[in-house]
């Protein structure tokens, strides 16, 4: 079965204690190999075992950087109640599903998405490009997945 490639985005989250950065709501899934998605999160239903999947975290703008990039272990599934005890913690109530990552590569800096936006083909209006990435899942061609990796720099310190 062939391998898909997606842009996950994690935008600051509003939750029960306040509003989560970006950041902090990526790197707290990440490190527990997981990402979450309600029941809106569009391309759910695509996403399977093998995919490759690169983080995007945005900023105020809604610009911002691609920061890691890694593998799916499986399909969306429902939460479990170690999933559920967690996002209570974080105060977090809107999540139904997860997507269990087999492997999340950090690196060691971020990678702007602005001067990539000539060559990524997902990005049809250059001038707009962050409309693009207002989605909590974004599908790109493997083209566009290598490029944006080819930039990095891998943390073997962080790797997953």
């Amino acid at each position: 079965m062939p391998k898909d490639h997606f842009i996950i985005v994690a935008s600051p989250v509003e939750t029960a204690k306040g509003i989560l950065s970006a950041y902090r709501f990526w790197s707290e899934l990440t490190e527990k190999q997981v990402w979450y998605v309600t029941p809106e999160t569009p391309h759910q239903d695509r996403i399977k075992g093998g995919d490759q999947v690169v983080f995007f975290l945005e900023n105020s703008t809604g610009d911002g950087g691609f920061v890691a990039h890694g593998l799916c272990s499986g399909p969306v599934a429902p939460l479990t109640g170690e999933d559920r005890a967690f996002l209570a913690e974080l105060g977090l109530t809107q999540f139904t599903g997860r997507i269990p990552l087999l492997l999340v590569i950090y690196w060691l800096t971020d990678v702007p998405l602005a001067p990539l936006v000539p060559n990524l083909r997902f990005i049809e209006d250059k001038e707009h490009y962050t409309a693009y990435l207002r989605q909590g899942i974004v599908p790109i061609e493997k083209e566009d997945f290598e490029l944006i990796v080819a930039q990095s720099a891998p943390d073997e310190s962080r790797e997953r």
